[in-house]
């Protein structure tokens, strides 16, 4: 058998467009998890700070007895509650390996479909889908608190409204007869029957994007959409719509509107149209994303697109912390939020 410097010195001898191949084959993504799962999550929960409770952060806690399979549970002594080390995290309840769940997240990463997805993991198709909104869901949760700084770019893209997966088995009701896909849209120009998405990318490779509105956004729904993720200093820079200059008035945000074909220093929108550009391209396999579950494919295009900027070793973390600090959602949960959230009953 091959050493390993004997492989890496082989492929260090290989041509660029073989190293490319390789690295195709290749698994595209550093593990989130290294080891025993439980070893994992008390490693990232519990290594730097100590032990806490999940639920009410004391450091009062003692040891509490094993699970039927042998984990260690634990109380708290300041709010009486009982937990393990994968209570609030997307593994709680799960009796997967950390080994299957890695493998599900390459999965991801890779593009796969949910069916091959499940193929690969040893799961069911249900479980593929509740897993991937559970990630999801949580890492929605941690890139909202990056940071966008210097210039940012920002601009809207629209989407048709989708009720797919919203299904007459429960109480659910469509609000319109069903369109065949291609035909979603009936109104021209912008209208309610499109989701605003509003995004923003910085010159360091950051991005944020997330719907806001049907139709067009107002000064409010901006508002929403930046609170908390521009850094102080930050220059917005933008097409002309009035609704920029209306928030950046009232946040005190300097602007510069510049359309893609102006040269003005380095204020352009070309980043942010290359964006929506690869939002779009990113959204093309799915064949149609629920508005219900739009928010964390963006979520996963951010990440996406952000490792392709700036590297893996800065979205790994992200996807740590989102994977094994942030609470996973619930079937019902996901099964019972509103067709278009955000928005009023249509």
């Amino acid at each position: 058998m091959l050493t390993l410097d004997e492989i890496l010195n082989g492929i260090k001898q290989l041509s660029d467009e073989d190293r490319a191949v390789v690295k195709a084959e290749l698994p595209g993504r550093l593990p989130v998890m290294k080891g025993d799962l439980d070893t994992c999550l008390a490693r990232q929960r519990f290594g730097e700070t100590g032990f806490k409770c999940p639920h009410c952060g004391s450091v009062h806690i003692r040891r509490n007895g094993h699970t039927p399979e042998g984990r260690q549970r634990y109380i708290c002594c300041s709010c009486g509650r009982t937990f393990g080390s994968r209570c609030r995290t997307v593994l709680a309840g799960t009796h997967k390996s950390a080994a299957v769940w890695d493998s599900y997240l390459e999965c991801m990463f890779r593009g796969y479909s949910l069916r091959r997805s499940a193929q690969e993991c040893g799961i069911s198709l249900t479980a593929a889908f509740a897993w991937r909104h559970k990630i999801l869901d949580s890492l929605r949760s941690c890139l909202s608190k990056v940071q966008l700084g210097g210039v940012v770019e920002t601009d809207e893209t629209y989407l048709a409204v989708s009720y797919k997966g919203n299904h007459s088995k429960g109480s659910f009701q469509m609000p319109r007869e069903s369109r065949m896909r291609g035909h979603q849209v009936h109104q021209s120009g912008i209208s309610k029957e499109e989701v605003c998405i509003s995004c923003a990318i910085s010159m360091d490779g950051k991005s944020a994007a997330a719907a806001v509105a049907l139709g067009r956004a107002d000064e409010k729904e901006m508002e929403g959409f930046f609170n908390g993720r521009l850094e102080e200093g930050t220059v917005l820079c933008t097409d002309h719509e009035p609704v920029f200059r209306a928030y950046c008035r009232k946040a005190g945000y300097r602007l510069v509107q510049a359309e893609n074909q102006e040269k003005r220093e380095r204020f352009l929108i070309q980043r942010i149209n290359a964006y929506h550009s690869r939002l779009k391209q990113f959204l093309g396999p799915f064949r149609g994303v629920s508005t219900k579950y739009l928010d964390n494919y963006l979520a996963w295009n951010t990440l996406r697109d952000m490792g392709s900027l700036r590297g893996e070793e800065d979205t790994v973390p992200i996807l740590r912390e989102a994977f094994l600090t942030s609470a996973g959602t619930t079937m019902k949960e996901q099964r019972n939020r509103p067709a278009v959230p955000g928005a009023e009953a249509v």
